[in-house]
Formats: structure tokens, C-alpha cells, sequence
């Protein structure tokens, strides 16, 4: 088993495929938009950020909830679903993502040259024409 992360714009379909494959498997979804609106509407009051800003804030969180996987054990080693909107895929780079595959949905400008660069694994699902 491996963690999920499904990226990509609003309303392309993230969180019905997280919560579609929660339901076949035994992975732990997380709504992550709904966590940084809340981290916004409670910790970013005066300054809003911008989605450049936000990006590496929310990997880095990410990063952070499948590390502590390891310690947050029921039965085995929990494993996690994440759907965000919030984090570009440069970002989900810079991580040491072990035991994880990356969704993107609805990103044109991932061509083959720049998925090439990426060290992650990874699959596309392009946008509908």
C-alpha cells in the first residue's frame, strides 16, 4: 500500500477519486482544502497569501501528515488519500514523498519534458476536451 496525494484545480473531480479509492481500500482521506481555508481563516487574517505562497506551506504539511504515519499506527502502518487544490507539483518535488503516488488532474502544462524533471511517482489524467 501507498499514500495518495490527488492534485490539481478546483472542481476537476479530486475528492470524489480520494473518496472512491478510500472506499475500496483501507486509506485514511484527508480534504485538504479544508484545511487551509481553515489555517487562512485563522492564522492569515491581516495578510492573505497568495497561491505561490501557499504552495510550499501546504507541501510542506503534507509532508509532515505522511511522516507521522509512521507513528500514528492502529493495526499496521496507516496510509493516507490526500486531494488538494492547493499544492503545485515543483513543490511536491522538493519532498522525500516515500511510499507515495501523486495524482495530477487537470494540469495542461505538465508536458512529458517537465514530468521528466519530477522525481516523484506519478500519473496524469488529463483535462477533458
Amino acid at each position: 500500500m501507498k499514500h495518495i496525494i490527488i492534485a490539481g484545480p478546483g472542481r476537476c473531480g479530486k475528492t470524489t477519486l480520494a473518496l472512491n479509492l478510500c472506499q475500496n481500500t483501507n486509506l485514511v482521506h484527508y480534504k485538504f482544502d479544508t484545511i487551509i481555508r481553515g489555517a487562512r481563516k485563522y492564522f492569515y487574517k491581516e495578510s492573505p497569501l497568495t497561491w505561490h505562497e501557499i504552495s510550499p506551506l501546504a507541501a510542506g504539511m503534507i509532508d509532515s501528515i505522511i511522516s507521522e504515519s509512521q507513528t500514528d499506527i492502529i493495526k499496521n502502518k496507516e496510509y493516507y488519500c490526500i486531494d488538494t487544490c492547493h499544492v503545485y507539483p515543483e513543490d511536491l518535488h522538493k519532498l522525500n514523498l516515500k511510499d507515495t503516488y501523486i495524482i495530477f488532474l487537470g494540469f495542461p502544462n505538465l508536458t512529458p519534458d517537465v514530468i521528466s524533471t519530477l522525481s516523484l511517482s506519478i500519473f496524469i489524467l488529463a483535462p477533458r476536451p
